[in-house]
């Protein structure tokens, strides 16, 4: 292996290990953008409609109720909706990646990314040499980076 794609694959590991620590936050945010499109648009319902044409952005009004949405909210509205995508696409695929982790890698993962446990509490919990835990880390990073390599591009 040359020296630049060791790196390169350095960096994917970093990068893919900042997804797993921010696991957490996801979940938070995503509740966060679900709330603040209830309250810009309430009673809406925001989808998308997928034709030859390409993607729209669809406001439905989930009642009979006349209120419309003026255009900035309606802009807003499209923002916040994005990134909600966004943030439960990212969670979605980390859970669904995890799941082919048997129960010492997740054990792992939960504890050094999502307790945020140093190395050596990860170790001792684990009941592993600590150099275990870093051959350990590095064979789940090999694992995961195939499943998560569309978040690499985001």
């Amino acid at each position: 292996m040359l020296i630049e794609e060791m790196k390169e694959e350095k960096v994917k590991y970093k990068l893919i290990e900042n997804y797993l620590k921010n696991y957490k936050h996801y979940k938070t945010a995503i509740g966060i953008l679900q709330e603040q499109l209830e309250y810009l648009i309430p009673g809406f319902q925001v989808n998308y409609q997928c034709d030859d044409d390409g993607v729209q952005f669809k406001l439905n009004k989930q009642s009979d109720s006349q209120e419309s949405i003026d255009r900035l909210s309606s802009l807003k509205a499209l923002v916040i909706y994005e990134e909600l995508i966004q943030k439960k696409m990212t969670l979605d695929s980390i859970e669904k990646s995890l799941e082919q982790l048997n129960q010492t890698e997740y054990d792992f993962i939960h504890l050094r990314y999502f307790q945020e446990k140093s190395a050596v509490a990860t170790s001792i919990e684990l009941g592993y040499s600590e150099k275990y835990i870093f051959q350990l880390r590095k064979k789940i990073l090999e694992k995961l980076l195939i499943p998560l390599s569309g978040l690499l591009i985001m």
